[in-house]
């Protein structure tokens, strides 16, 4: 009506009783990426009152805790398909319990498994799946509800989210000029991008690494030293929205890299 709006005074008003002053405060949603013996899933297991989901064939805590190096953590037990991981997150929404945060290890084996869910309802086989990517396309908004879950656990339960991912070498289509190689979360594309977006942090965990030159030939040496990367390069997918510093050693033990992460939020608070 050339511009003029037609909202009634009345309608206005109600808005105006939404506007929000303040922000109410929700436990964070992260996803933790790294290679083999990067310390992943001894650093989730230190978070307050956590509860663990072990995605099938991610044992790794099981075995850490075996051998004493982990502190005792409630887990369900190994799951093998989508739907028994459904179950446990709404057991965690529905049932009492006092548990603070939640770490699923580990997210290529969830995506994997949920593939196989969506092929079993949808498609005749994997290829069809597969086939001019129209898996993803259908599977895109499930992931997508799949991370809502995860949400809902926040809203309703006031839970943490850990999300626990091994990283691999994988080409990046740059288009501001030459492709090369960069580590990501072990994910396909759709996945990847849609949980990348959903994380408050993305914290990549790595060896600091140093090449020395022998002759012509480089040699790599050191490794040993442990550190999170929270700031995204072009070697590496990360980002973070609490104000950490670039960089935070990992230490000698989860203990005290888990505590290296806490002071160092404390201190991005302060910004």
């Amino acid at each position: 009506l050339g511009g003029v709006s037609v909202m009634s005074t009345t309608a206005t008003e109600n808005l105006r009783d939404l506007i929000r002053t303040e922000v109410v405060e929700k436990r964070s949603r992260f996803l933790i990426t790294g290679g083999e013996g990067t310390g992943k899933s001894t650093f989730v297991s230190h978070f307050p009152k956590p509860f663990g989901i072990l995605a099938r064939g991610e044992t790794g805590y099981d075995t850490l805790r075996s051998a004493g190096l982990v502190p005792q953590v409630d887990t369900a037990p190994e799951v093998f398909t989508f739907k028994e991981l459904e179950a446990w997150i709404q057991y965690l929404h529905d049932e009492d319990h006092d548990y603070e945060w939640l770490f699923i290890d580990g997210l290529g084996s969830v995506e994997r498994m949920f593939v196989e869910d969506v092929i079993a309802k949808h498609y005749k086989n994997a290829d069809d799946f597969h086939d001019f990517g129209r898996g993803w396309k259908r599977g895109g908004p499930s992931w997508d509800a799949f991370l809502g879950s995860l949400d809902r656990l926040r809203e309703d339960r006031d839970m943490g989210i850990c999300l626990v991912a091994h990283s691999h070498a994988t080409m990046f289509n740059n288009p501001k000029g030459e492709d090369y190689h960069r580590w990501t979360p072990d994910l396909t594309n759709t996945p990847l991008n849609i949980t990348v977006r959903w994380a408050d942090a993305v914290l990549f965990f790595d060896f600091v690494d140093t090449v020395s030159k022998v002759g012509r030939k480089a040699k790599g040496v050191g490794g040993n030293k442990r550190v999170m990367y929270t700031q995204r390069t072009a070697a590496y997918v990360a980002k973070e929205r609490h104000g950490l510093p670039e960089i935070i050693n990992l230490g000698s033990n989860g203990k005290e890299g888990f505590d290296n992460f806490i002071n160092a939020l404390i201190e991005g608070k302060k910004i």
